[in-house]
Parts: structure tokens; sequence; C-alpha cells
């Protein structure tokens, strides 16, 4: 142990693997659904907002750090040129649910 030591950390940036699938699958002749999730803290509509363009997706799911290591989820749903879903606490199996009945209908 050596007092005043000082550690350094590097992060390595990692590839974007939701929008680089979102590339490929928009050139084929299939409709896919893309959803994406959105764990945001700070300013969490707009952050999502974001991703929901810069990605590609049909629907984000937006939730907030409260919602690790929980049976719980506070999500609200944001679709493009659509006012958010706001879904409240609910669990997360319901939420998943929600998304599978909303791929189901395409509607989302």
């Amino acid at each position: 142990k050596k007092i005043g030591a000082t550690l350094t950390l590097k992060f390595t940036v990692n590839p974007d693997i939701l929008a680089d699938v979102s590339r490929k699958w928009r050139t084929g002749k299939k409709k896919k659904i893309l959803i994406g999730f959105a764990l945001e803290n700070h300013e969490p509509l707009a952050h999502a907002r974001k991703k929901i363009i810069a990605k590609c997706l049909d629907a984000i799911v937006l939730n907030t750090p409260a919602s690790l290591n929980s049976r719980f989820i506070h999500a609200t749903i944001l679709r493009p040129g659509e006012k958010p879903e706001r879904l409240g606490k609910i669990t997360k199996s319901a939420l998943a649910e929600t998304l599978i009945r909303g791929v189901e209908s395409s509607v989302l």
C-alpha cells in the first residue's frame, strides 16, 4: 500500500452496436422495428430524443439509474414525432409485455 499514489484509468470507446444494426437493417426489404433503451439522469428527455434520431430507432425506452438492480422501472416510451408515453412505475416484466404487444401490432 503506497500512500499518496495516484491511480489512472484508461477507457476504451466501444462501438455503438445498435446504431450499426440500425444502419444495416434500414437497407433491407423487410420492415424491422428497432427499440433502444436510454438510461439517463441528466436532461433525460433531451438525451433520449437525440439517441432515437441518431440511431434511427422506432422507439426508445427511457429510464433512470433507479431501475438498476430493481424489479421495477419508471419507464417512458418515446417515438419520433410523438409525445412521450409515460408508463410510470411498472415491473420490468410488464414493460416487456407492453413492448411485445406494441411490436406485434406494429404501432408501438
